[in-house]
């Protein structure tokens, strides 16, 4: 890197960490980045790869295959899902600051925190660049996680780009920068088929984010069928079964994310061990009566119903970066 790039860098980032006043467009310098960086594999989960950040590796959509981090399907006024891996252990919390390589502005993150910075649906509308550039923090303070022996960990939540280009995410330990990572973002869509599905069987509102936040977790679904949950709790929640490498679950899609997390789940089990729940929406009870203990798990607008499978319910939450519905 020559020195010119290194001043330029430095002070982009000085511009992210401080929120100085490098904010006028004459301030800005336009950044050499770099290209995207090349994506390497999870030391325990060699399917699941990242771009390395320190002890971290971002995951996006990038597309089946990729070996570069350049991030697909980029919709402007719309926050991008991304996951960030503990790949290795944290000595300590982790800052990260990012700019945009096209003029040097910081740009900010949303992570780590519950639910989606506005309400996401499929009938949102994209919210305006000013609101983009002031929403979330413009440095992410990730508390400190240990790598697991087995499985995987990680911080879920969402990168507010502003538009198509390069973007720079910086990582320090204190004041010690610890990790870069060059992202490039675009409005292309990646070239991949999703799971095989029934020819008259259309895509409910949201799955298609869904089946990408799955395959970005590391969780390939191999198959989508009609549900008989198709319904169940309302004509506006249509529902798909998706059948997985070692399992299954019923995904029911709600309006929007703020419908989904409305959604309450309560349990228990009958002294003759059966296990029943009452899932409430809008005051209106649903009940199950079930022979094993099932989870149901909330993910953007999605609610994941998994039966009898504690182990795969917990890979779920981790890739998702989600957790299960409240009582």
């Amino acid at each position: 890197m020559d020195d010119v790039r290194r001043f330029a860098l430095a002070l982009a980032a000085l511009c992210a960490i401080t929120g100085a006043a490098c904010a006028g467009p004459s301030a800005r310098p336009i950044v050499d980045c770099g290209p995207a960086s090349v994506l390497v594999p999870h030391p325990r989960e060699p399917s699941l790869t990242g771009a390395p950040l320190g002890p971290l590796l971002i995951r996006g959509y990038y597309g089946e295959g990729a070996t570069t981090a350049i991030v697909h399907g980029f919709a402007r006024g719309y926050p991008t899902k991304m996951l960030l891996l503990v790949a290795h252990d944290m000595d300590g919390d982790i800052t990260l600051s990012g700019i945009h390589c096209g003029d040097g502005a910081p740009f900010r993150f949303w992570l780590d925190k519950e639910g989606s910075p506005w309400t996401l649906g499929p009938t949102s509308t994209p919210v305006p660049e000013e609101v983009m550039r002031s929403t979330g923090d413009v440095r992410a303070v990730l508390p400190r996680l240990q790598a697991q022996p087995t499985g995987t960990v990680a911080y879920g939540g969402y990168l507010l780009f502003t538009g198509p280009g390069s973007y720079r995410i910086d990582a320090f330990a204190g004041n010690r920068r610890i990790g870069e990572a060059t992202l490039v973002v675009t409005t292309e869509p990646a070239t991949e088929a999703g799971p095989p599905r029934p020819a008259d069987l259309a895509l409910a509102p949201g799955e298609r984010d869904l089946l990408l936040a799955l395959r970005r977790g590391g969780i390939q679904v191999a198959e989508v069928r009609s549900s008989k949950m198709d319904s169940f709790l309302g004509p506006d929640t249509p529902a798909r079964f998706l059948v997985l490498g070692d399992g299954a679950v019923e995904a029911l899609f709600f309006p929007d994310a703020a419908d989904a997390a409305a959604m309450r789940a309560c349990g228990e089990k009958t002294p003759a061990g059966r296990y029943v729940y009452r899932l409430i929406r809008e005051e209106r009870v649903h009940g199950i009566d079930s022979a094993a203990p099932e989870a149901f798990i909330v993910s953007g607008n999605a609610l994941l119903m998994v039966w009898n499978a504690p182990e795969l319910a917990e890979r779920l939450r981790r890739a998702l970066g989600a957790a299960d519905a409240r009582c």
